[in-house]
């Protein structure tokens, strides 16, 4: 597993959060859990789309898809649970870490 990387959601939420993109730093490992960001499709955000700033959750593509990063619901869980690798998201690291830095307020 590697920072960024995007894997299938294997949790109850999968219906609106298909993907968890992997943001734990590579240096971190043999912990037994990774940092977890939800991609949810954009349907669910909807509601959303004109309270939440787009810095704090940008929209990433996937798969000829638009999902958003719900930056707010970052987590941490057990490595075992994250389902199969899809693909990297390290093309849009600059987005993800300025949603992280949005979110701790290191802007």
């Amino acid at each position: 597993m590697a920072r960024f990387d995007i894997h299938r959601n294997t949790a109850a939420s999968r219906a609106s959060a298909p993907f968890l993109i992997d943001v734990q730093n590579n240096n971190v490992s043999g912990l037994g859990t990774r940092v977890v960001i939800p991609l949810r499709t954009i349907q669910s955000f909807s509601r959303f789309v004109d309270i939440v700033p787009n810095d704090l959750c940008p929209i990433l593509h996937l798969a000829g898809a638009r999902y958003f990063l719900s930056t707010a619901e970052l987590a941490a869980m057990g490595s075992e649970r994250l389902g199969a690798f899809i693909t990297s998201g390290a093309m849009y690291q600059n987005e993800i870490l300025a949603a992280l830095d949005r979110l701790f307020g290191s802007y």
